[in-house]
Formats: C-alpha cells, structure tokens, sequence
C-alpha cells in the first residue's frame, strides 16, 4: 500500500532513505518525494544542477548552467513541497562570525538567467526566506499557501519595499498564512503592509513581530473574512517592532468586522485591550486572547479587563495577561506603596464569571497576595483547570503568602490540569497528613523565582508525594523586561539565579525519588492485595473447620 509504506518512509532518516530509493522502482519514487519533500539544505538542491565549489564563506556553481541540468533538475524539483533558506535564521553576520557558509549570490543570478520555465519549484506550498529579497521573487507562485520572510533593516531610507510587496500580491494571491520577521518599525511600512493585506482574502493567519498590531493594521485585518488567528512571536529571529507605534491602540470597526477570528494576541495596555473588545462590532467569537502591556498594570485595571472579557467574549477558553515587569521598579525605601500594586482575588475575581475558561496564565511585577483558604476555593471552582500560572515569575522576591501546600488543592479538584505555575515560599514546609492528593497528569510545574532554603532535599522529599514520575520542574523567569543592561538590578538577577541553583538540585532530585515512591505504592498496594488473598483463605479454612460432620442416618450418609 503506498499510503503506508509512505507513512513509514516519513519516520526514516535521509541515509535509509536514500538507500530505499536504490531499492525498487515503487520504493524509489516514494522516497524521492520524502527525501525532498522539505528542502532545507539549498546546497544539496542546486547541487543536483551543476557541482558547488565552496570558498571561505560562499558557495558558487563550478561552471554555467545548460539545458540538460535543468531536464535533470526537474525530476526533482516537481517533489519539493516546502523550502527553507536560512531555517535557523541566523544574518549573514553570524553566519560568518561561525563560519558557516551559505549559497551565494552568483548561485541566484545563474538560476534566474538559466532556468527554462518560470516556476523553479512548481509544487512549492510553503517558503521560508531569510535572504537578499530580490531573489525570493524566482521562487514565488501561485500555488504558495505559506510565507515567512525576513525584513531586513534598509540601509538607506531611499530603499523601498514597495515592489517586494507588490510581488507578494501579484505571485501569491492564494496565501493563508503570512509570518512577518522584521526589527523595521511597523510605522515605517504600515501603508505597504496595508495594501498587501487587503490584497489577500484568503489569509487564515497572521504572525508579527511584537508592537506591529496597530489601530490601523486592526481596522484592516478587520475586513478579512478568513482570518481565524492573530498573533506575535517573542523569539529573537521573529525581530521586534517599537513601542510608541503601539501606545495607543484604538480601531474602530464596522459591522462584520473579525467573523471567523477567534485567537488573537497583541501588545497593548488593558485598558485598551478592554475597549477593543467593547467597542461595537468587536469580535465576539475569541476562544484564545494574549495581551502583553509595556505598563506595569495595575489591580483596578486587570479586574476591568477580566470583567469586560467575561461580559463579551464567553467562549474564552485561553486567557494570557502579561504586563511589564522590571527590576528597577521595586521601590524597596516605600514596601507599604509598593504591596497596594499588588493582586488579590478581588481583581481576579471576574475570572470566574467566564465558563468555558480552562487556561489562564498572568504575569506582573509582584506577588499575587492569595491565602491558602482562597486557593482552595478557586480550585474548587475550577474542577475543568488544564493551564494555570498564577504569576510565578515577579521581581519582588522578599515574600510570598503562599507555600508548598498551595498545590495540594488542585491536585484534589482539577484532575484535568496539566500545567501549574506558582510562587510560593518553599523555605519552610507545612504540617501536612500523611495522605496526600497525587496530581493526576500534571506535566508541568513551575516555581519561577519561588523562595527556597538549601534544604533541598525536603522540597525534593514532599515534591515527590504529589507528582507523577512524567512531571518535569521548571524555574526561573521568562520576562525580558530591559532592553540595556544597565536597566538591570544585578542583586535582583543575582537572586533570582541563586534560587533557580536551588531549584535546578530540586528539579534533579525529585524525578528518582518519585519513581521510588511510585515503587513503593505499588508494593503497597500489592502487599495488601496479598493480604486480603490471605485473609480470605484463612477465613474459608476456618469455615471448613468449623463445619458439621455428615450425619449416619439408617446406613446413609446424609450430605
């Protein structure tokens, strides 16, 4: 059967595969459509048209290319489905600084003045560029479903990126998904983007660096019918747009605006995330929303915003609210100022009012003051729990009014959720029974810049009777609040990596010793399932006897 031998040829690595298509004639043609299915080694894809010969950082065809090569190249070239250039990507500064060589571009120019049709790549669907774009443009057509490219920063301000635009349009009308890497501010391209948005009604997805998605790029990605998700990348190679282009985000929308979105994510202050899903025509259909301020937000506003989301968008199921967070805001000569800022249930409180929310996940400057006896309520309350990190990560470390016991209620009444996040102080443990909850398929736990002494060794001990031998441990922050070192309290940065050490021997220790209690419930259990089979044959042979001898009766043994 090809469709499985096809399955099977997707699980084997390039050797075998090779080899296979040495084998016989129907093996051959299905390796070779798995073996350049996804293409990213340009080298060993122009190579099949002439030798390469490398220099110190480029690699360049050894002679011109003729007619032949390209009959050759087109047994192959018809498999390509998906092209990466650069997959990692990683400048050409980098490249070089690792010495790390890349097809260079003598190779494009002999392909575009060589190749004896216009698509080099027929079948293509998804291409990934991260190179000079004038060469991107051979390897466009209509078949393309995919795009990611790579903006570079224009070295003048002459230079324009209209025609590269205008190119995505007119050879690729057909996208449905656009994946935009750039550091360029989004308010230096806004009109070109503009035009090759609308341009494309057929966009299902949308990716952008960080600050891209402004009141302009709202009000048209508004209009698109088939637009289902929004969103922003964090990684270094998506790049990162510049804040004051999204200080204020405020579209306005008309009727039928956003029908089939339902997962958006951008930057911008709550209370403008909270006026975006209030105003008229706003999308009402949102089952993911992420939103991450540049302001360090304050309790008034996440309770607002909470309470807006659940009065408009009630098939939220994924909540994210990240706001800034910076180690030079910690206001050590004023703490009574600096404990108002924080949150309380009463600010989390809306949370509840939305019914289909199964994970939720914030992230501000200081600790969430939680009592034990409301953490219990809120896991009481949320028995459908599947993500929740309860702001694990802040950079105010001094306390914490929570403890190790914070888990337990959730292992008791959310036996769905997979993924746990708090910070709590771990330098003292509670006086806790002997029986306790055991997280049903917990995967994650997070403790972020959770408080611990050097007596590791008890978290590890207690950690180990509530997890299963599958969870992993993990710690330490993913805010990146600076944009400059000296922005950085380093006696801040310095704790947070002493306790992340500390965590780190915890994260170690507690998978070995998990396992071992898991051994010793099974002999438990065992033991006792022995016991019980014991217990019953004692009891049948003491019934045995016990019982009456056969009674004679006139010669007769009565039984």
């Amino acid at each position: 059967m090809p469709e499985l031998l096809a399955m099977i040829f997707s699980y084997l690595e390039r050797p075998t595969l090779v080899a296979a298509a040495c084998a016989c004639r129907q093996w051959s043609q299905l390796s070779l459509d798995t073996l350049w299915h996804d293409v990213d080694d340009l080298v060993g894809l122009f190579g099949l048209l002439a030798p390469l010969r490398r220099d110190v950082k480029q690699f360049f065809f050894t002679r011109p290319l003729e007619a032949k090569d390209w009959q050759r190249f087109e047994k192959y070239s018809v498999r390509v489905r998906r092209l990466y250039n650069n997959k990692e990507c990683l400048p050409f500064s980098e490249l070089s600084i690792r010495n790390v060589p890349y097809v260079g571009d003598s190779v494009f120019e002999e392909l575009s003045r060589t190749r004896t049709s216009l698509h080099i790549l027929p079948n293509i669907h998804t291409l990934h560029w991260y190179a000079p774009l004038r060469f991107c443009v051979m390897f466009m057509n209509a078949n393309i479903k995919t795009f990611v490219c790579h903006l570079p920063l224009m070295p003048s301000p002459n230079i324009s990126l209209q025609p590269f635009f205008h190119d995505i349009v007119s050879r690729m009308p057909n996208l449905t998904v656009f994946d935009l890497r750039t550091s360029i501010r989004v308010s230096e391209i806004e009109a070109g983007l503009v035009s090759v948005l609308e341009s494309l009604p057929k966009l299902r997805k949308v990716v952008f660096p960080c600050y891209y998605y402004t009141s302009v790029l709202a009000e048209c990605l508004s209009r698109l019918e088939n637009l289902c998700i929004i969103e922003f990348q964090y990684h270094p190679s998506q790049g990162r747009g510049d804040r004051d282009d999204t200080v204020s985000v405020r579209p306005t929308f008309e009727s039928g605006a956003y029908p089939a979105l339902f997962d958006l994510s951008f930057a911008a202050t709550y209370d403008d995330a909270a006026r975006f899903v209030d105003i008229p025509f706003a999308p009402t259909n949102l089952t993911v929303i992420y939103i991450d301020s540049y302001l360090n937000e304050s309790p008034a506003a996440v309770r607002k915003f909470l309470a807006v989301l659940a009065e408009n968008c009630t098939l939220l199921r994924s909540i994210s609210l990240v706001s800034y967070v910076s180690t030079m805001m910690l206001l050590p000569d004023d703490p009574d100022k600096a404990k108002k800022e924080w949150l309380d249930m009463h600010a989390l409180e809306p949370l509840f009012a939305c019914p289909n929310v199964t994970d939720f996940e914030i992230v501000h400057q200081y600790p969430i003051r939680i009592l034990q006896a409301e953490m219990e309520d809120m896991a009481r309350k949320w028995p459908s729990l599947q993500s929740l990190l309860l702001g694990a990560e802040p950079a105010w470390l001094s306390e914490s009014t929570l403890t190790l016991e914070a888990l337990l209620p959730f292992a008791r009444h959310c036996p769905r959720l997979n993924r746990l996040s708090l910070f709590v102080d771990a330098t003292t443990l509670p006086e806790l029974p002997t029986d306790l909850p055991v997280f049903k398929c917990l995967g994650r736990l997070g403790t972020g810049t959770s408080l611990i002494s050097q007596d590791t060794d008890s978290v590890a001990l207690f950690l180990s009777r509530i997890l299963t031998p599958g969870c992993t441990l993990e710690y330490g922050v993913a805010w990146d609040s600076t944009e400059s070192l000296e922005l950085v309290d380093i006696a801040v940065m310095r704790e947070i990596d002493s306790r992340c050490d500390l965590w780190a021997r915890v994260g170690e220790l507690v998978p070995t010793l998990t396992r071992l209690r898991l051994e010793e419930r099974q002999r438990t259990k065992d033991l006792e399932a022995e016991l019980r089979r014991l217990k019953i044959m004692n009891a049948s042979a003491l019934s045995l006897q016990v019982r009456p001898s056969p009674r004679e009766r006139h010669g007769c043994v009565v039984m």
